[in-house]
């Protein structure tokens, strides 16, 4: 678990570069960062270079610029989706090109997303089919083709229930 959970930090603070990060937390988290504590020194970049929660540099490097302070649940930050659904989108991103770019086209995707509709109807979800809108399906495929989420396919990374 701590092998996986340093290969995570490595992979964000590679995505992040020189960049200052904006971190969603728990609130139990919020309250109590202007502490020493681990789990906010862990986040620093060089943490895992020595382990030391203590290390006055990861503190330092760990200094908040604005708090914003908001009572959220999980359901506000979390989506979580069937496997069907999620294989479908891979399927249409696989089909069309224009779904891997780097600027995506809109008028481009969406005849993409009408085509593909059109030929494969939309996903089976516990036999029925389920009405999959043009924007969903484009939030979806930019979610699952994310730099993090690119790398944790290439590692083989996995959800708990052995979907990933």
């Amino acid at each position: 678990m701590l092998a996986e959970f340093r290969a995570e930090h490595a992979a964000l603070w590679d995505q992040i570069g020189i960049r200052t990060p904006v971190i969603f937390t728990l609130h139990a988290v919020a309250h109590t960062w202007k502490g020493n504590t681990p789990t906010r020194s862990m986040w620093a970049p060089g943490f895992w270079d020595d382990g030391d929660p203590k290390n006055p540099e990861h503190r330092e490097a760990t200094e908040l610029g604005l708090l914003a302070h908001d009572e959220v649940s999980v359901s506000d930050l979390v989506e979580i989706e069937r496997e069907e659904l999620v294989e479908w989108v891979h399927g249409m991103a696989g089909a069309d090109p224009v779904w891997s770019q780097q600027h995506l086209s809109l008028k481009r995707a969406l005849k993409a997303y009408e085509a593909y509709v059109a030929a494969h109807g939309h996903p089976q979800i516990d036999g029925k089919a389920v009405p999959v809108t043009f924007e969903r399906a484009r939030l979806l495929v930019a979610t699952t083709r994310s730099p993090l989420a690119q790398d944790r396919r290439q590692r083989g990374w996995q959800l708990p229930s052995g979907r990933g």
